[in-house]
C-alpha cells in the first residue's frame, strides 16, 4: 500500500490528469481490499465498547448573532 501512496504523491501536484486517476483508482483498490480482509477476519465485529460512564452526551446551545459592534441585535 505504501507504494500506491508514494505513487500518488509523485503525480497529485503535476499536470497529467490520467496519471492522477490511475494512482488514485490504484490506491483505492488497495484500500478495498485491506477493507474486504479485514471484514472477512471479524475485525469491525471485535472493536472495543466504551462503557456507558464514558459515553458523553451533546447538548443543545443556544446562540444569538451579534452585530457589526459586537452587540446583540433587538428584535
Amino acid at each position: 500500500m505504501n507504494a500506491k501512496i508514494t505513487a500518488l504523491r509523485g503525480v497529485k501536484d503535476g499536470t497529467d490528469g490520467e496519471a492522477i486517476k490511475k494512482a488514485t483508482e490504484e490506491l483505492s483498490a488497495e484500500m478495498s481490499k485491506i477493507g474486504e480482509a479485514m471484514a472477512k477476519a471479524g475485525a469491525t465485529r471485535s472493536l472495543p465498547k466504551l462503557p456507558k460512564s464514558k459515553i458523553r452526551k451533546s447538548k443543545d446551545a443556544e446562540f444569538k448573532e451579534k452585530g457589526p459592534e459586537g452587540e446583540t441585535p433587538k428584535a
